[in-house]
């Protein structure tokens, strides 16, 4: 993936009988941290990142209702979702999401859920890295608390070793009584990273600030696996501060399901990888995900 001296991308994508219109889409989420890291250890001077892409689609609405984010993000165990390209996107980065056995150890006697990540391409970023997510079941925040980096990234004189990275202070990404359409959610996160250099190993520290609003709901959203009702459209912008430095991405999109979760993605335009990415098959606590 490209993410270093890329500023500004527009892509235009076929429309599918029956399919939303889809004229531009973007990605760089939480979900690419380790990539990011990668990238900026390998481009250490880099002075800053922008993506600006349009995002238009049909059939959209408008709402002043408030949702719960964890019933459009569920936890359970025995849970897996598998997303491929579509409406013209590469299927080269298709992958599935499966939420493990064990949890994860955060600190101050919190245990997160950890969802794994196995790529079609072996040779992928992301295969084998594993994220943490927790859920405060007490007030409903869900936070990202980090992940387990499950290959060696890099592959010049700067490397991203495996390794557990926990945030300190996590990002908060989503509560109870989101107002669709209303104001956004604004959270700051720290952690550090540590990275082979040709100086031995160094531990670098990173201030992470997120925007996530709930901007509309879509009567009906079509994936792979069929045409899903009542989908909210959820818009993230995300800084990543470090090496004196401020990483900023814009407008990362992703449509969710209530009682299903994620059914579709926008990923980061780059010509060779996928654009588009929905729900082709899965199962939440062990029941498969049918269109509703």
């Amino acid at each position: 993936m490209v993410l270093i001296g890329l500023s500004i991308v527009c892509l235009s994508a076929l429309s599918a009988h029956g399919a939303l219109d889809r004229t531009g889409d973007m990605k760089v989420t939480s979900a690419d941290l380790p990539i990011l890291l990668k990238e900026l250890v390998n481009n250490p001077n880099t002075a800053s990142i922008m993506f600006q892409i349009a995002d238009a689609w049909g059939m959209t609405e408008s709402s002043e209702s408030a949702i719960n984010f964890r019933e459009y993000f569920p936890l359970a165990q025995n849970s897996n979702w598998t997303y491929v390209g579509f409406n013209g996107g590469s299927t080269e980065d298709n992958f599935t999401w499966t939420v493990e056995n064990s949890q994860q150890d955060v600190g101050g006697g919190k245990k997160a859920t950890r969802i794994r990540t196995n790529t079609q391409e072996p040779a992928d970023d992301r295969n084998l890295d594993v994220d943490f997510w927790y859920l405060d079941t007490n007030t409903g925040d869900v936070f990202f608390y980090g992940l387990h980096v499950g290959t060696v990234k890099g592959s010049g004189i700067f490397t991203l070793p495996i390794q557990d990275i926990v945030l300190t202070d996590p990002l908060k990404v989503g509560k109870d009584g989101m107002l669709v359409g209303g104001a956004p959610l604004n959270d700051t996160g720290a952690g550090s990273v540590k990275v082979n250099t040709p100086l031995g190993q160094q531990t670098i520290n990173g201030v992470f600030t997120a925007s996530i609003q709930v901007t509309e709901i879509v009567p009906v959203f079509n994936t792979p696996l069929g045409n899903f009702t009542n989908v909210i459209r959820m818009v993230v912008n995300l800084k990543v501060s470090g090496f004196g430095q401020d990483f900023v991405f814009e407008n990362s999109t992703f449509f969710l399901k209530k009682g299903v979760g994620m059914v579709a993605q926008d990923q980061q335009p780059d010509p060779n990888d996928a654009q588009l990415q929905g729900i082709q098959s899965g199962k939440v606590a062990g029941v498969n995900i049918v269109a509703n």
